[in-house]
């Protein structure tokens, strides 16, 4: 390549770059969750023992537009192994209602009553903003329970 046309395609390269590739864009705010299995009588567990595959973040939002009540609730699901999960910046802004769900490796929920987890935790997303959510404590029953997905 002549010397003098090296510039000029460094330059031309450096321009084109960031338009093929940009970051993603940012439409609303990100939520980052960590969380700890233990079996409901205190000690350590694993996913992998309590039988559980991954664990959702659920989020609910409550917007009022002209008058009338709308509430969006979604969920990011994680590898429970993974221990943590990061959200996209997709978030609506706003006051949300955060809680942990454990999934069981069947891909279905476990049976009311048998995990715990904190209470809903409302935070209010903002745009282009990471909330943390400290380590959640998700208790199971993993004890004597076969390969059921936690147990009474």
């Amino acid at each position: 390549m002549p010397t003098r046309t090296r510039p000029l395609i460094v330059a031309i390269a450096m321009l084109v770059w960031p338009t093929i590739h940009g970051c993603d864009s940012v439409t609303g705010g990100a939520i980052e969750a960590s969380w700890y299995l233990r079996d409901v009588g205190g000690a350590q567990t694993s996913c992998a023992d309590a039988h559980v595959g991954t664990v959702r973040l659920w989020w609910e939002v409550e917007r009022t537009v002209d008058g009338s009540v709308n509430r969006t609730r979604r969920y990011d699901a994680w590898t429970c192994g993974d221990t943590r999960g990061v959200t996209g910046f997709d978030l609506p802004p706003g006051p949300a209602s955060l809680w942990l769900e454990p999934v069981c490796d069947s891909g279905n929920a476990p049976a009311e009553g048998t995990y715990r987890t904190p209470s809903p935790i409302v935070r209010t997303i903002t745009e282009g903003e990471v909330i943390t959510l400290v380590t959640q404590l998700v208790e199971v029953r993993a004890a004597d329970c076969g390969t059921a997905c936690t147990c009474p």
